[in-house]
């Protein structure tokens, strides 16, 4: 609480377990942060990485709207 107080920001990366399925400490990770993302590599045919970026939880989203 005191580093965010502060204006830090901290990242902590995680992976889920061997089947994909959860990650360790799933409850105590989710309820501790502000933004949860989820990082997944896609099947490619031509031999690049391809990356999806997913937001999985937002405390203050910002909710764009058309005037």
């Amino acid at each position: 609480m005191n580093l965010r107080e502060a204006g830090a920001t901290v990242v902590v990366p995680h992976h889920s377990n061997k089947d994909g399925k959860n990650y360790q400490g799933s409850n105590n990770i989710r309820n501790s942060v502000d933004n949860m993302y989820q990082l997944s590599k896609l099947p490619s045919e031509d031999g690049r990485l391809h990356l999806h970026l997913q937001v999985k939880k937002e405390r203050c989203a910002i909710i764009l709207t058309k005037p």
